[in-house]
């Protein structure tokens, strides 16, 4: 009886190693320059700012010492999906990728982050926001990810 549970045990492991999910594909950790780099900030419906506007900052940095964000906007209209690409040239890997916001909302809600790497996903993570009365310590929160270049 043991080894039948043992066999369930494996198989059952075997088989959700082997099942794939299109939303959470992988990038080859082999990834040659240039490469392409894509974030997205999705807002989920009906989610308004207390200000007049979110900011978001992305970017990226190539040095494990030093992180850096090069890009800071403001958006005031939350119903679009907020996008921006680039392709990366750098010379020293690997490359940490973040996208980050700091939204002050009036109701509960949430917040979807999304890097991909040449057009596949590598992250997506949603966080759930709600109304907080400290609203003069800014508060970020996002997703990030390190690519990989193992020769």
């Amino acid at each position: 009886m043991k080894k039948v549970s043992l066999l369930i045990t494996i198989l059952f492991f075997v088989l959700q190693s082997c099942s794939s999910d299109d939303d959470k594909s992988v990038v080859n950790e082999n990834i040659k320059q240039p490469f392409d780099v894509k974030y997205e900030v999705i807002f989920s419906e009906g989610l308004k700012e207390k200000r007049n506007y979110t900011v978001i900052e992305y970017g990226s940095e190539s040095s494990s010492e030093n992180y850096f964000l090069h890009n800071r906007v403001k958006i005031g209209d939350l119903s679009k999906t907020w996008t921006h690409s680039f392709t990366s040239r750098v010379a020293k890997m690997p490359m940490f990728l973040v996208v980050n916001t700091n939204i002050e909302p009036v109701s509960e809600g949430n917040v979807r982050f999304k890097i991909y790497v040449n057009n596949k996903l590598v992250q997506d993570k949603t966080t759930t926001v709600s109304p907080r009365t400290d609203i003069l310590i800014e508060k970020f929160f996002g997703a990030s990810y390190w690519v990989n270049n193992t020769k």
